[in-house]
C-alpha cells in the first residue's frame, strides 16, 4: 500500500504544477519527449505503476477497481 501512496503522492505533485505553472509543466514535458531515452521511459513506468496496483489491488478497500486501473495501465 505505501507504493499505492507515493504515486498518489507523485500525482498529486503533478497535478499541482500543472496547476500553477501550466506553461512550464508543457515545457518540461516537450523537451523530455525528445530524449532518446522517453518511450522506454514511459513504457516501463506504466508497467511498473499497473504492476504495483494490480499486486497490491487484494489489500485495498476496492479490489476490483484497483485491478482495473493497474491493467489499464
Amino acid at each position: 500500500m505505501f507504493l499505492i501512496a507515493a504515486f498518489a503522492v507523485l500525482m498529486l505533485l503533478f497535478s499541482l504544477i500543472m496547476l500553477f505553472r501550466p506553461h512550464a509543466f508543457a515545457q518540461g514535458i516537450i523537451s523530455f519527449s525528445e530524449l532518446p531515452y522517453f518511450h522506454p521511459f514511459e513504457v516501463s513506468s506504466r508497467l511498473i505503476a499497473g504492476g504495483i496496483f494490480v499486486a497490491y489491488a487484494a489489500d485495498s478497500q476496492f479490489p476490483l477497481l484497483f485491478k482495473a486501473i493497474g491493467l489499464v495501465f
